[in-house]
């Protein structure tokens, strides 16, 4: 079970898409509340009296052999619960429906109406709802003078005109201007809650998998090189996590000098990312400088029309007029290159032969294309090379890391393995010390 603060960081990390679950959730009970039937509710208040005992009436009690004495006050407070259980008897539903018009059964006029004695007084308040706010005030009002009516007949005594119980309308109801149903900013602040609720519960279990992922990961070392921030790179690219897996590379790569492809199982910028992190690492320790040739088409890099990687391929343009240096990194840039004016794009074989001449004067770091969704990658993969595999924590599953790496090995270089790019909530968890 996770602790306040962790959820409150959980929320933080993850605010856009908690606001978007809260914002889902107030918007599916706002429209719900257009489907509910509006209803409104009317008041009436009755008070029961007994003017006539002034003085005191007599209760009989046979076991006692004497009389206990009731006042007129303590006698209808007595009584007074009894008279509000009539209220939804059909001796008041019934003439109440039939007086006016409401086309009922006295039993549905009964669900309509409820009563409650005020505590500690003698005074009952009838409630009525209807759809509309007239007839609940006239509902409210029928049945208000329907149960004085009732009262003064069941308290007469008998051979006398007059009843010692006189209840009294205190209070008319008055027409209602809102509804009590349905309570809609109540409604509306219960599914901001609740989608609030559900989009926490979301990322919380998002991130537990994401986790889950990582310990897997962990657990077989030989394979992971490392795990980096999915961070953007802010003035300083270079950090230690970046330099102990470019440690890892050296130590596998059988030629120092041969390209270093970066693939993803899908297209994702923390590709880019991740190739951006090792060139800066290897400007500072080398002195080669890092060339970072981008030979997938959906990365976006450089102003339009700039060229690049297939303009050189295709002897369009010369290599170093195609080369960019990047100021904050200090290595170099190949952007992707072409233009709607471009003609057939240059086969594979002349991309290598870019790289090939790149590498005789740098250290050459290729972001390929996703290996999921092009075949280009494994075609850029040539003996000699090395391959870096590159995944995203949350983002990629299991069964795509595995479906990645398998094809990555059927390529003519050698795979080295993975690069976790895992969010910040991931990249400093202590996993890293187990790799």
């Amino acid at each position: 079970m996770k602790s306040i603060g962790t959820l409150i960081a959980i929320a933080r990390r993850n605010f856009l898409a908690v606001l978007c679950w809260t914002l889902l959730g107030g918007a599916i009970v706002s429209a719900m509340t257009f489907f509910l039937p509006v209803e409104y509710e009317a008041s009436a208040r009755v008070m029961i009296v007994a003017p006539y005992w002034n003085d005191s009436t007599a209760i009989a009690d046979p076991n006692m052999g004497g009389a206990a004495l009731a006042y007129g006050d303590e006698f209808t407070q007595q009584r007074v619960a009894s008279y509000a259980r009539l209220v939804g008897t059909p001796f008041i539903t019934g003439p109440v429906s039939e007086r006016l018009g409401l086309g009922i059964s006295a039993r549905d006029l009964s669900r309509k109406v409820t009563t409650h004695v005020i505590p500690d007084t003698v005074i009952m308040e009838i409630q009525a709802n209807d759809r509309s706010p007239t007839t609940a005030a006239l509902i409210a009002d029928e049945t208000a003078r329907q149960l004085i009516t009732t009262v003064k007949e069941v308290e007469r005594p008998p051979f006398t005109r007059v009843s010692p119980v006189q209840p009294l309308l205190v209070e008319s109801a008055s027409v209602p201007t809102h509804p009590v149903s349905p309570r809609t900013m109540l409604y509306v602040g219960s599914g901001l809650l609740l989608g609030f609720l559900t989009g926490l519960t979301y990322v919380s279990m998002r991130e537990g998998r994401a986790l889950a992922e990582l310990g897997d990961s962990a657990d077989d070392a030989g394979n992971v090189l490392g795990i980096l921030s999915a961070d953007e790179l802010g003035a300083d690219p270079v950090d230690a996590d970046a330099g102990f897996v470019e440690l890892q590379i050296n130590v596998l790569r059988e030629d120092a000098w041969a390209p270093l492809l970066f693939v993803a199982p899908r297209g994702t910028p923390a590709v880019v990312l991740a190739a951006r992190r090792l060139a800066a690492i290897m400007s500072a320790g080398r002195s080669r400088r890092p060339v970072l040739v981008i030979a997938d088409s959906s990365v976006d890099t450089g102003a339009a029309g700039q060229p690049g990687l297939v303009d050189v391929a295709a002897g369009r343009v010369a290599l170093d007029d195609a080369i960019v240096f990047d100021d904050v990194g200090e290595f170099d840039w190949l952007p992707f290159g072409g233009s709607k004016e471009s003609v057939a794009r240059p086969r594979c074989e002349a991309l290598n032969a870019v790289l090939d001449q790149l590498a005789a004067t740098h250290d050459v770091l290729v972001v390929a294309p996703a290996v999921l969704e092009s075949v280009e990658a494994i075609d850029l993969t040539v003996w000699g090379s090395a391959t870096v595999l590159v995944t995203e924590a949350p983002g990629t599953s299991s069964s795509e890391v595995r479906e990645a790496e398998w094809l990555l090995r059927m390529g003519e270089g050698r795979y080295l393995g993975r690069i976790i790019m895992a969010a910040p909530a991931f990249a400093h968890n202590g996993l890293a010390d187990r790799l």
